[in-house]
């Protein structure tokens, strides 16, 4: 039964699939298509592929072996990245120009905005022309960004023209024979009657008038959302018109260099063709799926490629009648078929997104479902971790638990996530209230300390404010009772306004001596950089001050009861295979040394799984377009929530057991997780490698950014 008392019905099947049985993690009432159906837990198989190397070689073989389509939906393109890395296989671009050129339709479908103007932070759409501002991620080549222009012409029709006028930096660069034949795939192609069958569009996002779910949302978030959405979906099918031999995937990968990686997450970097060539490790998790949720996929991608706001590169003509063409396939043409990938696991699972027109909210409302239905703990492995109202959620359902006579204690919540600029991005403020309602604000003192000192002064502002209108109140009230009652309420806010000075001139010199102490940790660093306990971005010893003064705050920030959270961030390995907390830069300057997370995976008591291209953000919940699978089959929660324990705590037992779903292992691994948190912390004082990846969240910085 859901939460609210109805019976949730599955429907029943021929197959022999994982399930539970005591209550649905499924969502009841999703959307509803046009067709009459909705969003509903479908037969399936699902496999997870948990890193680069393992999602784009996976990528790589199918696409390969397409016989008659393929759909890409994604959030950022590359032409000359390589999904399979052993130094001989072709880059993305020239296999899907190779697939065309056999017959196969090929469609691929990224997000822009207007001008491409979100180039100037994100080099989503590789060097493609007219695309002024960044055109490649660190680690590309020049070599690699030649070729994505003369792609981009290529599939077009001009690079004949383009070979005689393509620039760089500025210079007129005319193709040598030598380049004519390593390209020629590129020039064959762009003369080809066969080349219309690669189609390339960039989608851009409706802006929307939401009611955000999140009551503290800062305006300037409300302001970026409104104007700034973005398709971040990323999935592919392959195949769709063969449902007997039809696969898809739903991504959390980007088809951009920076996305590959392996689970050894080295700072050790290679050539981009042999293996990972951008500097900053990188962890996420992807999947290929069969069976009946491919046609969900499909009305996804089709619903989305026939949009009339739509930019096609080139001047031919617009194709977009793909749902038409579609129709008469169904569900049923799509049995789940484990023989099509290895090791595949045949289940019951349901696409969910996220969506602008229509607008759809789905994602959003499974969180807030089934975080109420968690009884022992949750893993979110996520790129942000900033969506206060889940934790809401949980703390009101909590309370009932709790007047219902729930026996054990708080669930358990396992976060691993980022600290970094890159990382964490514009959203310190709703960060920080995520935090703030988990008790852990001690891990972003500075924003925590910053944002208390801006409430106190906007307090004490209009406090001020209101000052002059309460005195003559009370000087002009007619009666005696009422000029009592006004002049008690002007001493009153006397009162307050005394009363703040006071605790603002206190936190104030709190403050300044907080960063005094940082002051002085910076200056030791510079005077001794090989020193790792000056390094102010390191050493987390600061942090037990900084807990008390967070303390002072006015904030409960012992564990909120209900939950008892572990917020970590991953420590890679350097070019010897040892995990490192920092390391030296480019310039030789020390830096923190942190894998970014890219995830969007939840793990819910070993029974229900998450996989999206969702983050845990408002953005994510309410305006980009999303999408994700969610399935209730403990074999596959448990085996994805141990694969990747495995990788955090370098393959200790302990810290990843069987049968999580049961409390009272939940708390014993809550436990010894705390022990590799703080051995890794002692290992750092110490000047020796970590044991394992995980270290506990920790952001120096007081910077408050409310753009997200």
């Amino acid at each position: 039964m859901s939460d609210n008392g109805k019976i949730i019905r599955v429907p029943t099947t021929k197959y022999k699939l994982c399930s539970t049985i005591n209550f649905s993690w499924f969502l009841e009432n999703a959307e509803k298509f046009d067709n009459g159906t909705r969003s509903q837990p479908l037969p399936a198989t699902f496999k997870a592929l948990v890193n680069g190397k393992e999602a784009f070689e996976e990528l790589h073989n199918r696409i390969e072996n397409a016989k008659s389509s393929i759909d890409i939906a994604i959030w950022g393109f590359q032409p000359s990245m390589h999904f399979k890395r052993d130094g001989h296989s072709p880059c993305i671009g020239d296999l899907l120009i190779q697939k065309a050129l056999e017959g196969v339709k090929v469609r691929i479908l990224v997000w822009s905005m207007a001008g491409h103007v979100q180039t100037w932070s994100e080099a989503n759409l590789g060097n493609k022309p007219q695309v002024p501002f960044k055109n490649k991620v660190e680690g590309v080549t020049d070599e690699q960004t030649d070729y994505d222009h003369w792609w981009f012409d290529a599939i077009r029709g001009r690079l004949g023209n383009a070979i005689t006028t393509a620039k760089t930096d500025g210079v007129i660069h005319v193709w040598e024979a030598h380049e004519i034949e390593k390209h020629k795939k590129l020039v064959e192609f762009t003369h080809s009657a066969k080349r219309t069958n690669l189609v390339y569009k960039n989608r851009q996002v409706a802006t929307q008038n939401n009611h955000y779910k999140d009551t503290t949302l800062p305006g300037g978030a409300e302001v970026a959302l409104k104007y700034a959405p973005s398709h971040h979906q990323k999935t592919v099918l392959i195949d769709y018109g063969k449902p007997d031999v039809a696969v898809g995937f739903v991504l959390e990968h980007n088809m951009v260099d920076n996305y590959w990686d392996t689970g050894e997450h080295s700072l050790k970097t290679t050539a981009p063709n042999q293996g990972k060539n951008s500097p900053t490790p990188l962890q996420d998790v992807s999947s290929i799926v069969t069976g009946q949720v491919l046609w969900d996929i499909n009305h996804n991608f089709c619903q989305s490629w026939d949009r009339k706001n739509n930019m096609q590169w080139g001047g031919d003509a617009v194709e977009s009648n793909l749902t038409a063409q579609r129709n008469g396939l169904t569900r049923e043409d799509y049995p789940p078929n484990p023989s099509l990938v290895e090791d595949s696991k045949l289940l019951m699972a349901q696409i969910l997104r996220t969506y602008d027109q229509p607008d759809v909210e789905d994602i959003m409302k499974v969180y807030l479902k089934n975080i109420k239905q968690t009884t022992s703990y949750l893993y979110t492995e996520n790129q942000y971790f900033r969506f206060p109202p889940l934790v809401r959620e949980f703390i009101a359902h909590w309370e009932k638990l709790k007047s219902g006579g729930r026996a054990e204690g708080p669930i358990h919540w396992f976060t691993v996530t980022n600290s970094s600029d890159e990382g964490i991005g514009k959203g310190t403020y709703t960060t920080n209230e995520m935090f703030k309602l988990l008790g852990k604000q001690e891990v972003m003192p500075g924003v925590a300390r910053a944002i208390k000192r801006q409430e106190l002064e906007l307090e004490l502002g209009n406090r001020k404010v209101i000052r002059p209108v309460l005195y003559n109140k009370a000087r002009q009230m007619p009666s005696p009772e009422g000029k009592a009652a006004a002049e008690a309420e002007y001493q009153a806010n006397e009162q307050a306004i005394q009363r703040l000075e006071k605790e603002l001139a206190d936190f104030k010199a709190k403050q300044r001596e907080a960063e005094k102490k940082q002051g002085e940790q910076n200056a030791k660093k510079t005077n001794n950089p090989n020193n790792q306990e000056a390094n102010p971005i390191e050493n987390q010893e600061l942090s037990q001050e900084e807990t008390n003064l967070t303390k002072e705050l006015g904030y409960e920030i012992s564990d909120t009861p209900g939950i008892k959270a572990h917020i970590c961030t991953l420590m890679p390995k350097d070019e010897h295979g040892k995990y490192v907390h920092s390391y030296k830069d480019s310039k030789g300057n020390e830096t923190l040394a942190e894998v970014y997370v890219h995830s969007k995976v939840t793990i819910m008591d070993d029974v229900f799984t998450v996989i999206s291209s969702a983050n845990l953000n408002t953005r994510s919940m309410q305006v980009d377009t999303e999408l994700g699978i969610i399935m209730e089959c403990g074999e596959v929660a448990e085996g994805l929530r141990k694969r990747l324990w495995d990788l955090h705590t370098n393959k200790n037992g302990a810290a990843n057991p069987d049968n999580m779903h049961d409390y009272a292992v939940a708390v014993d691994t809550f436990d010894i997780w705390q022990q590799l948190i703080d051995e890794n912390k002692q290992a750092q004082q110490d000047n020796k490698s970590p044991a394992c990846a995980l270290r506990e969240f920790y952001r120096a910085d007081p910077t408050v950014i409310r753009s997200d």
